[in-house]
């Protein structure tokens, strides 16, 4: 495993927000996907006299027409939510998907999966150490936050000293710069 170039950490973190938030947006598919059962269901009811079985309704400005349009409209909504959440997953898809197999079901297990997140029961599953699953899921985690924020990422030393506010032309030497600027350099 070759390594990559250092990266900023705040892209790191925006990475793992990014694979986090898989997990969520399949919960709340799996929701909207029950509440368009249900919706459809009490859409069925809704066609039903109950007036005719005994069951007196007291109707004011608010007609089973109107239930019926109001339901068809929330399941068009969540519907659409869905097909948004989908879009989503799968642009995530297109980074995991270069990864290989083995830093897939890593990714997979660590950040879609609610019962598995540990490395330790990772590495069980996957029958390797757990000091690998790490160095593989840091290795793929670095991947995809290269492939989605590029450049950009990368840490750049020879930016990270900048010339200070009162020195805009950078006329200051370098035996200005604290020396502890150094030291976190190397």
């Amino acid at each position: 495993m070759k390594e990559l170039i250092e990266l900023k950490k705040e892209y790191i973190d925006k990475t793992i927000k990014l694979l986090d938030e898989v997990r969520e947006l399949k919960i709340r598919k799996e929701v909207l996907n029950d509440e368009i059962e249900f919706l459809k269901k009490n859409e069925k009811l809704s066609s039903i006299n109950f007036n005719e079985l005994g069951f007196p309704i007291h109707s004011g400005n608010y007609g089973i027409d109107d239930m019926i349009i109001n339901s068809q409209e929330k399941i068009y909504i969540k519907e659409t939510e869905i097909e948004i959440i989908d879009s989503r997953i799968e642009m995530i898809n297109i980074y995991t998907k270069r990864l290989s197999e083995e830093e897939q079901e890593i990714i997979s297990l660590r950040h879609f999966d609610k019962k598995v997140n540990s490395y330790e029961k990772i590495s069980e599953l996957l029958m390797i150490s757990k000091t690998a699953v790490q160095k593989k899921y840091t290795y793929a985690l670095k991947k995809i936050a290269l492939m989605k924020y590029g450049e950009e990422a990368k840490k750049n030393m020879a930016n990270s000293i900048s010339p200070p506010k009162n020195d805009p032309g950078g006329l200051i030497s370098n035996t200005d710069v604290p020396t502890s600027i150094f030291l976190r350099m190397k």
